[in-house]
């Protein structure tokens, strides 16, 4: 068989994605399915012949068989700990770090103050202190563990090795042990922080806070608006330590040793390998740099052994190693995206750069003319920015599929951006590496200057360039999930129709191809704007227990409440990122707490509004009221529960009864009668028209629910709570229930002609 740990670790990786897709419960049964097609494959000759069949089957049952024990031994028997307080005692095992307001610590427990409760884990700790601790120290605290309701902030936490997330509430009874005899580890972890500080000292905060993210992983010190361009314009891998900047620092360092070693490629190499190993360390041993440094290590060994290591056969290893210690890096979008830049660069790169320098300088026929000569003459920068493109490209081809799937958004001028910025991006490491190599060295230490003046030049181009093009028109093509499978299903059957006309020329598909896709996505995208204009749409985001609910028509949108628990207040965000929102039209502010506003301070913080609609300015402390006047509108509602006031965004008229404890809101949307309410609100002081409504959206439960008739019911809160109350839901409702309930935000559609769409968001088949 050829290649054979490619074919291992790209069938290891696909399985265990689909499973997770499909569903962790399906596991016995796929197992089961795997292990009969691996028998009839190795029964009949023909197919044993084959070996890769066989290969393949049972490459997957082992996968899938590894992942069900690794799941019921180190996952489950955490998920028993979410929502519950405990005294936990454990070593910190990983470099702290700061992030809005709060320090984290990455704990490996040794006791768990819970009976029946797993006693060895992993948790991430936040506290509003930090801890006057080191690395491998111990800590006794008693902590609130937050329940993972959102599988994908659940499956990013574990492919981290994060079983479970908390934070410590109770500082007086924090209680530190020393611990003199230190791991090896910690010692990679205290060269991580040297280098940390070494970049913060030399550094201003915005260009330290870049240069760290790109040099060591560490984007704690980068800000959202930093995030999102870079998002936005295409370059987050930039910010993502992997392959590229593996091998940038590789090379330099090979450089170095093949210096020192007076021009013994050998044993520059062997040396290496040692190197890219600690870097790895140095970096947290993050998967996609696990993933890059695998392949670096067998490319250095093949080059100590004058033997060339086969590319995809490394990636395959690399892949294997990674899935084998935790199964659920396969679902880390750092890692498929990772994973799958490489893949496109090592079957296309090279192939594209070629062909294009192939049609540029075909051998003699350039002439000696004028334009000949000139041609010649920029041979080699032109060959250079071929190769930048067809990087670019064949990175995108197989990473653009995982970026519309995970973020529902497309970078329009990624490939501009990354030829922009990629030699500066390169040149920064470069830059980066010396700047800290001359601080350790003590005596070099004055020449770090111009390295570093370079390295702050370098991110401030890379930043303003990001920023540039991220606010250009059409930037961003934002997909939604309705569209976005349709329009991937036909990109493959076009493929599918292509692969089988073997007549045609390669070369000639490949841009035919390319158009058919931007083609059908451009249609997918027109016929959505069509289908869904004039209609309104309302987000019942899952947040927990709270309500958050925004309304969304003719790209204005419009926050009715911003409650929820506050560890899910990054959903709020996401949400309003993916969905391209950068300007919030109106705000109902009604206190701050969880209920109805813990996310209005970041809402006002980070997004342009331009009315606020205040209840109770009392109730709110002093930076949220500060914020809010800076708005350009600001109306202030009447006394609590004195009368029904009405409040009008363009068309839509709102009624809103506020109350010391609870707000009420009643609207009709093109003939439907929605009513939204907070845990609280008495139905005995609302009009009866109200709780006649043909939807209602609740959390908790409200008083006096047995004068309430509603049509329909949408619940926002967390399982727990839903699963308790849904027999008094039940008997209040004559139609439909839906809930938030851990398992995703809510959208609720209003045509125009009437029509209600209730569907699940971010679940395509829902």
């Amino acid at each position: 068989m050829e290649r054979p740990l490619a074919v291992i670790g790209f069938t290891y990786l696909a399985v265990v994605v689909v499973s997770f897709f499909l569903g962790l419960d399906k596991l016995p049964a796929l197992i089961a399915v795997f292990v009969c097609l691996a028998g009839v494959f190795l029964k009949f000759r023909k197919t044993r012949k084959n070996v890769i069949l066989p290969a393949v089957c049972i490459t997957s049952a082992a996968a899938l068989f590894w992942l069900m024990c690794f799941d019921a031994v180190y996952v489950r028997p955490t998920e028993e700990l979410y929502g519950k307080t405990a005294v936990i005692t454990g070593e910190i095992c990983d470099l702290p770090y700061e992030h809005d307001g709060r320090t984290y610590y990455k704990i490996e427990t040794s006791q768990i103050g819970l009976p029946g409760a797993v006693q060895h884990t992993k948790i991430l700790l936040s506290s509003q202190k930090a801890l006057r601790a080191d690395m491998y120290d111990t800590v006794t605290a008693t902590v609130n563990i937050y329940t993972q309701s959102e599988d994908s902030y659940k499956y990013y936490n574990i492919s981290r090795g994060n079983y479970l997330i908390g934070n410590i509430d109770i500082y007086k009874e924090i209680k530190i042990t020393k611990n003199e005899n230190k791991p090896l580890y910690y010692y990679a972890l205290s060269i991580r922080e040297y280098m940390l500080d070494t970049v913060n000292a030399g550094l201003p905060d915005k260009q330290a806070g870049f240069v760290n993210a790109v040099l060591l992983a560490d984007k704690s010190r980068l800000t959202e608006e930093n995030k999102s361009a870079f998002r936005d314009s295409g370059i987050s891998h930039i910010i993502a330590v992997s392959g590229f900047h593996l091998s940038v620092v590789t090379q330099l360092m090979m450089l170095l040793l093949t210096f020192v070693c007076m021009g013994r490629k050998r044993a520059a190499a062997l040396i290496c390998t040692v190197f890219v190993f600690l870097y790895m360390a140095a970096t947290g041993f993050t998967p996609p740099v696990v993933r890059a440094g695998i392949m670096q290590i067998m490319f250095l060994f093949g080059e100590s052994m004058t033997v060339k290591a086969d590319t995809l056969n490394s990636l395959g290893l690399a892949v294997t190693v990674i899935c084998f210690l935790n199964p659920y890096t396969a679902v880390d979008v750092g890692f498929m995206l990772s994973f799958s830049a490489t893949l496109g660069i090592v079957l296309w790169g090279r192939r594209i750069s070629s062909y294009l320098c192939n049609l540029i300088y075909p051998g003699e026929k350039i002439g000696t003319s004028a334009v000949g000569r000139f041609v010649t003459a920029v041979k080699t920068p032109l060959c250079g920015l071929i190769s930048v493109i067809s990087t670019t490209l064949s990175a995108i081809a197989l990473s653009a599929p995982i970026i519309l799937i995970y973020f529902k958004s497309f970078s329009v001028y990624t490939l501009l951006t990354n030829i922009l910025v990629g030699p500066a991006a390169s040149l920064l490491i470069f830059t980066a590496m010396i700047t800290v190599f001359l601080r350790i060295t003590i005596i070099l230490s004055f020449l770090q200057m111009p390295f570093a003046a370079l390295s702050g030049f370098l991110a401030n181009y890379i930043i303003g360039t990001a920023d540039y093009i991220s606010s250009l028109p059409f930037a961003v093509i934002r997909l939604t999930n309705e569209f976005v499978p349709i329009c991937m299903i036909a990109s493959i059957i076009v493929a599918a129709v292509f692969l089988s006309m073997s007549k045609c020329k390669k070369h000639i598909l490949v841009p035919l191809y390319a158009g058919f896709v931007i083609l059908i996505f451009g249609l997918g995208f027109s016929a959505e704007r069509i289908i869904k204009q004039g209609s309104i749409k309302l987000s019942i985001i899952d947040c927990g227990e709270g309500l958050t609910v925004l309304m969304s028509y003719d790209d204005k949108t419009s926050v009715l409440f911003c409650g929820g628990s506050y560890d899910k207040s990054f959903d709020t965000e996401n949400y309003l990122n993916d969905s391209g929102i950068s300007n919030i039209d109106y705000m109902l502010i009604n206190g701050d707490d969880e209920n109805t506003g813990a996310y209005a301070l970041d809402i006002l913080e980070k997004y342009d509004v331009n009315t606020v609609h205040i209840y109770g300015e009392e109730k709110l402390t002093e930076s949220l009221y500060r914020l809010s006047e800076n708005c350009p509108n600001v109306i202030y509602g009447g006394t609590d529960g004195d009368k029904i006031e009405t409040v009008h965004i363009d068309d839509i008229e709102i009624a809103i009864y506020n109350t010391e404890n609870s707000c009420a809101l009643y609207f009709e949307l093109y003939g439907n009668d929605f009513l939204i309410c907070t845990d609280g609100t008495d139905f005995g002081l609302l009009p009866e028209q109200w709780l006649d409504a043909d939807y209602l959206t609740t959390e908790g439960i409200p008083q006096n629910m047995r004068l309430l008739s509603v049509e329909n019911i949408i619940i926002s809160d967390t399982a727990e709570n839903t699963d308790k109350n849904i027999d008094i839901y039940r008997k209040n409702s004559r139609g439909n229930i839906y809930c938030t309930a851990g398992c995703g935000n809510i959208a609720v559609r209003v045509y125009n002609n009437g029509e209600v769409n209730i569907r699940r968001e971010g679940y395509w088949l829902s």
